[in-house]
C-alpha cells in the first residue's frame, strides 16, 4: 500500500503442516468470527488491522507455501494517512489561534488593546506571546502520540499472531 511506512515493531513467523490454501480458508473464518480485525485477502495473504490508539496499523499477513506446508509470516506496518493529516491539522490550527486569541483579548481588556496597539505607544503583540506557547509543545505530543500508538498496535498484532497461530496449528 502507498500510505504504509514499515517498520512499527512487529516481526513473527509461524510455521504450519496445513496447506497455503488451508490456511488462507481458516483465516476468513477466523475473520468472519470477528477475531481478526478488518482482514483483506490480498495476493498469498491479506491484511489485518492491528489497533493502535490513536494511529492504527496494518498487519500484512504473508502465506507461502514450503515443502511441508505453509509459512505464514506477520509485519506491521504503520499507516500513514491519519498521523499526516493530524499533522496537519496542528500545523493548520497555530495561525489562526493567534489572532482569535488577540480579538479576544483586545475586546475585554482595555489595557491589553493600549500595550498591542502602535499608534497608542504599544510595544507588545499577543505573537510575542503565544507561538511560544503553543509550537515548543506540539513536535513532542505528536511524537508521543506516534509511539504510543506504535506500541499499542504491536501488541495487538502480537494477539492476533497468537490467535492465528492457535487456528493454525
Amino acid at each position: 500500500m502507498a500510505e504504509d511506512a514499515p517498520a512499527a515493531g512487529f516481526s513473527e513467523t509461524i510455521e504450519t503442516e496445513l496447506g497455503p490454501g488451508e490456511v488462507r480458508e481458516r483465516l476468513r473464518t477466523l475473520s468472519r468470527r470477528g477475531k481478526l480485525p478488518g482482514f483483506e485477502p490480498k495476493g498469498d495473504g491479506g491484511l489485518s488491522t492491528a489497533f493502535g490508539a490513536p494511529f492504527d496499523s496494518s498487519l500484512v499477513i504473508g502465506v507461502e507455501e514450503t515443502g511441508a506446508g505453509a509459512r505464514v509470516a506477520l509485519s506491521l506496518e504503520r499507516r500513514l494517512r491519519l498521523p499526516l493529516v493530524f499533522g496537519a491539522v496542528f500545523v493548520l490550527a497555530i495561525w489562526p489561534g493567534e489572532p482569535l486569541t488577540d480579538s479576544l483579548l483586545k475586546t475585554y481588556f482595555e489595557s491589553y488593546d493600549r500595550w498591542t496597539q502602535e499608534w497608542l505607544g504599544g510595544w507588545f503583540g499577543t505573537w510575542m506571546w503565544y507561538y511560544p506557547l503553543t509550537v515548543p509543545f506540539l513536535p513532542p505530543m505528536f511524537l508521543g502520540m506516534l509511539k504510543k500508538s506504535r506500541l499499542a498496535a504491536a501488541e495487538h498484532a502480537r494477539e492476533l499472531g497468537e490467535r492465528i497461530r492457535a487456528v493454525l496449528a
